[in-house]
This record gives structure tokens, C-alpha cells and sequence, in this order.
């Protein structure tokens, strides 16, 4: 794939799969975004990555976090092309309708967050695919 001048941020992206992610993407010419709780790890990953890669601290279930890190990207980067929400949040494994539903509730609100991050971006680029969007609808629930 050509990632050729595109930025792409990655939740969890210093280590495992967010990593994995961001080295294929790189290969490929795309800059990272590295959004990760670990700022250790994920500026040495932004090093090693290189390519104008940088890391963003943030806590993907604290909004204001969240905000912060995408007010630092569109500063440094100008755009956000690509988001993989990779970031993990331990828990409980095994299948979903084995879940506790109070444990769910913690990360719910995580991935709605990431969700909402950049929409009128998101808004603005499937409109220019010609793919239809309103934005005005919140996302629904889950519970």
C-alpha cells in the first residue's frame, strides 16, 4: 500500500499490534502519531520509526486526554489521515456475552472518545469520497 505523506495516529502504538501497525505504515511512507499512556516507550518507538513519527501521552479514557493529544497532532502534523485504535485496556478475556457488563462500562466510554476525536475531519473526507455522512447524529448508546 502507498501511505505516502499520510498521517496516521495510533492508539497504543509503542509495542504489540499498534506497533506492528505503525511499522508497516512507515515502510509504506506514512508518518506516525504514536498515542500511547507509556511516553518512555512511545518516544523511543517514534525514534526508531522515524520519518517525522512523534509520540503523544494520552490516556485514551480520559477525554481531555484524548483532546489534548489531537490538538498536539493537528499541530505538528497539520491532519489526521488514518486512526487504529489499538490502545489496550486489561481486562477480562473471553467472549463478549461472558462480559461483565460493569467492566465493559469502563471502556466504553474509551472507545467512544477515539470515536469522536477528529469527526469533522472524518466528516469532511467521506464527503469528498462521495460517501454520505451526517455527523449531526450522536452515536448510539451502548449499554
Amino acid at each position: 500500500m502507498d501511505f505516502t505523506n499520510q498521517i496516521a495516529v495510533i492508539t497504543g502504538g509503542a509495542q504489540g499490534i499498534g506497533r506492528a501497525c505503525a511499522e508497516r505504515i512507515v515502510k509504506d511512507g506514512g508518518c506516525i502519531a504514536i498515542w500511547d499512556i507509556d511516553k518512555v516507550l512511545a518516544e523511543e518507538a517514534a525514534t526508531e520509526l522515524g520519518n517525522d513519527s512523534f509520540a503523544c501521552v494520552v490516556d485514551v479514557s480520559d477525554w481531555a486526554s484524548v483532546c489534548a493529544a489531537r490538538d498536539a497532532t493537528l499541530e505538528k502534523a497539520g491532519r489526521i489521515d488514518i486512526l487504529i485504535n489499538s490502545a489496550g485496556i486489561a481486562g477480562s478475556n473471553g467472549p463478549l456475552e461472558d462480559y461483565d457488563v460493569e467492566e465493559f462500562a469502563q471502556i466504553e466510554p474509551a472507545l467512544r472518545q477515539l470515536l469522536e476525536t477528529d469527526l469533522p475531519a472524518l466528516e469532511e473526507k467521506m464527503e469528498a469520497a462521495g460517501v454520505p455522512w451526517t455527523s449531526g447524529r450522536p452515536l448510539p448508546a451502548i449499554r
